[in-house]
């Protein structure tokens, strides 16, 4: 078990850089690390976590799954309370709410499309960079 929490700290450390990217592509959510010289490390990944695959060409780990998602990505990066700190939070908020939304299929209901597409600029407006007033450049304000 003492592995699986190095795992998760290692991953959602990742999640808090520009390394990490949360995407809502239609009706499906990804979760992609790049890495792009480091095959091993994405493979430990990978083999840590149990969830995802690695494109080696690409330099990628990424999880697609929606129930990985919801079920083992999203619950150990809540765990990990370190990195809700950082902006990158931010971009986590919303990618969360819209996978949640996605697998419990309510996302087919004219009012789940109309909260998945609310979703969605949210996330637009979250990667947006705010110049902080001080501070490190990568924490919230």
């Amino acid at each position: 078990m003492e592995e699986m929490r190095g795992i998760w700290a290692y991953l959602s450390g990742l999640a808090s850089t520009r390394r990490a990217h949360f995407r809502i592509r239609g009706t499906r959510c990804e979760f992609i690390i790049k890495l792009r010289d480091d095959a091993q490390g994405l493979n430990s990944i990978r083999d840590g976590a149990g969830i995802g695959s690695v494109d080696p060409e690409k330099g990628e780990y990424k999880v697609q799954d929606i129930g990985d998602i919801v079920h083992v990505l999203i619950p150990q990066l809540e765990k990990c309370p370190h990195w809700k700190a950082w902006r990158k939070y931010r971009e986590f908020k919303p990618w969360a709410q819209a996978a949640q939304l996605i697998y419990s299929g309510q996302h087919k209901t004219k009012e789940g499309s109309a909260e998945l597409l609310r979703l969605k600029r949210e996330l637009t407006e979250a990667r947006k960079y705010r110049k902080p007033e001080g501070g490190d450049a990568g924490k919230l304000q």
